[in-house]
């Protein structure tokens, strides 16, 4: 729990965009399970706002497409399963800082790779490092 906490606190001092930095590479690993291809054009839309901080009517249509196909997907089974993690990893992204982001990043790994939690844990420090330099 120490180790999840520490990563959702270095998360939580980014600044907005770097969040969002962040947010896109969780998103970017995990794209493999973005099945649907509305999912693949929200990331497409995410990338592109994160490229520009200018339109924020694309990041509410990546949003609002997000949404809905996280519903439908949850509608279909009552289990978290990997690509409605994934799904929720890019809502997560595409909202304000919170800890879900994490939670769903690490649930859509151990679900479709089994990795161990210090595993997924391990990766989202290295993200980290990697759009912040920490």
């Amino acid at each position: 729990m120490t180790e999840e906490r520490d990563l959702w606190d270095a998360v939580r001092a980014l600044s907005l965009a770097d969040y969002r930095r962040f947010g896109l590479a969780c998103c970017h690993r995990l794209e493999y399970l973005l099945k649907d291809v509305r999912l693949r054009r929200a990331l497409r839309k995410f990338e592109k706002f994160v490229e520009t901080q200018s339109d924020t009517q694309i990041l509410i249509d990546a949003y609002n497409t997000v949404n809905s196909v996280y519903a439908e997907i949850r509608g279909n089974s009552p289990l978290m399963c990997a690509e409605a993690a994934a799904a929720c990893t890019l809502l997560c992204a595409l909202d304000q800082p919170a800890p879900n982001l994490i939670g769903n990043f690490e649930s859509a790994l151990l679900s479709a790779e089994g990795l161990k939690q210090e595993q997924t844990r391990k990766m989202g420090f290295d993200l980290l490092e990697e759009i912040h330099g920490k």
